[in-house]
């Protein structure tokens, strides 16, 4: 096979069993060029929508989506964002140069991390079982199927039970292509804190990372957030886009141009901080001026108890003369 004549044949699947989201997705790579074509990627709520080998072909593979986006089967937001997001990821050279260097190595280690940032952007973090396959073929071979037209028993002419779930409004759309996505909480302030429903777009709010992937690793690290005693310090963010379904909210957070985050607050009546010096009026402070406001409004006997002390004070002073 000449160099001009050098393509590899890219398939995907992953599965997240906690949100039931799953995804195929298949690109061809032209080594010759350095470029990518014949992107195809969905996502579904129904498992055996997307079960398909990833020996099967780039045809195999493409043919399959197509059905499953015509028999409806798909998550609409997620299969626009996934899509928009491999696109956006695709167009960037510096992206396009690095997955080529990888498949050209066969490290498919790197592979799938690189295709993992663009699942977490699109479908949220999670715990996404990927496997990639990446296959070297010809031209005259990009059409190739080893599987019938119906595809396998997997597609079920009944999609009643499977329709698009609403995952809310397409959130991580404000999360631009060469930006990381690190795993976060948002920091509680049942008091004085701001309910999640009162927040919007330029709100600021105070987030902790969550270690444990390697991307927020890296961000801990270079942000220099680990503290002496292994805690990691809270950051003030700013709300890039927030969408309400119900009680939930989804939540887009930008830390900074390189690092965002996204998280569902399942209440989203919740108090959440939004500076780093919170006000530290504590219940018992609360509980004083209560009573004070109570005195107050009873005005005989809060006469009375400014005139002991008023009398209390003149005795001072008188002892204070003679003494």
């Amino acid at each position: 096979m000449g160099q001009e004549d050098q393509i590899y044949s890219l398939k995907m699947t992953s599965a997240d069993e906690s949100t039931k989201v799953y995804i195929l997705a298949t690109i061809l790579f032209d080594v010759g060029s350095g470029r990518s074509e014949g992107l195809e990627s969905v996502s579904s709520a129904n498992p055996s929508a997307v079960s398909i080998n990833t020996k099967a072909t780039y045809k195999d593979f493409a043919n399959k989506i197509q059905q499953i986006i015509y028999k409806g089967q798909q998550i609409k937001n997620v299969t626009k964002d996934l899509q928009d997001n491999f696109k956006s990821s695709l167009a960037n050279e510096g992206f396009l140069e690095e997955i080529l260097h990888y498949i050209e190595n066969q490290d498919m280690a790197k592979v799938t991390y690189l295709l993992e940032q663009i699942i977490t952007k699109s479908a949220g973090v999670g715990s996404h079982r990927i496997t990639v396959a990446v296959d070297p073929i010809s031209r005259k071979d990009i059409d190739v199927t080893t599987l019938s037209e119906s595809g396998d028993d997997s597609s079920s002419s009944d999609s009643s039970d499977v329709s698009s779930p609403d995952l809310g409004a397409n959130i991580t759309s404000d999360i631009p292509p060469n930006a990381r996505v690190v795993r976060l909480k948002l920091m509680l302030s049942p008091v004085s804190g701001t309910p999640v429903v009162d927040l919007s777009p330029g709100s600021p709010v105070v987030v902790k990372l969550i270690s444990g992937d390697p991307i927020t690793n890296d961000a801990i690290t270079s942000l220099n957030l680990k503290q002496e005693d292994g805690t990691l310090k809270p950051l003030l963010s700013t709300l890039q886009k927030i969408s309400h379904r119900g009680t939930e909210s989804d939540i887009v957070v930008k830390i900074n141009d390189k690092l965002y985050g996204k998280i569902t607050e399942e209440v989203n009546t919740v108090r959440v901080r939004t500076s780093i010096t919170e006000n530290r009026k504590t219940k018992s402070n609360v509980s004083v001026e209560k009573n004070i406001e109570a005195l107050k409004n009873d005005s005989s006997l809060f006469m009375y108890i400014l005139g002991i002390a008023g009398l209390i004070a003149l005795a001072v002073v008188i002892i204070a003369v003679f003494a």
